[in-house]
């Protein structure tokens, strides 16, 4: 209940140093939240980007003027890219990213994160008057709305 009450303030009152060090330590001190086996995203979680190499605003960029390429220095970025003010698709710049592993699971999210407190929103839009929001834990989150339901 502590950790609940300490998110609430820091959602409230903005960055505390004092409150956000107390809410990482009773967070460090509490029972990990409940994980789950064969726990999956569900439809329309994009956690694969494996050959999505789409460009916002793509009709809006010239072929001629797009640069792609796999994996490239800093040095060549800033020499073929940002001098001569061209766009870039970059391929595999991202490969070597733990995160890539790791957010494919929910579990490691419940892990880390399932007992932290989120403000969600809920209705169609903002402007709905079925539009509201609360205070829910991540964990709640995650299961309820994201990660697929099993039979």
């Amino acid at each position: 209940h502590s950790l609940l009450v300490l998110d609430k303030a820091l959602l409230m009152c903005g960055r505390d140093e004092i409150i956000s060090r107390c809410a990482s330590e009773i967070h460090q001190l509490s029972p990990p939240y409940p994980t789950r086996s064969a726990l999956r995203f569900g439809q329309g979680t994009d956690t694969d980007t494996e050959g999505n190499d789409s460009v916002p605003f793509s009709g809006l960029l010239r072929s001629s003027n797009l640069i792609r390429v796999e994996n490239p220095s800093l040095t060549w970025f800033l020499e073929n890219a940002l001098k001569r003010d061209k766009a870039v698709v970059v391929s595999g710049g991202m490969s070597h990213w733990k995160a890539l592993e790791l957010w494919k699971d929910p579990n490691y999210f419940l892990k880390i994160a399932g007992q932290r407190s989120v403000p969600v929103e809920f209705g169609s839009n903002y402007t709905s008057s079925s539009w509201g929001q609360k205070i829910v834990r991540f964990g709640e989150f995650l299961c309820d709305h994201v990660v697929e339901k099993s039979n």
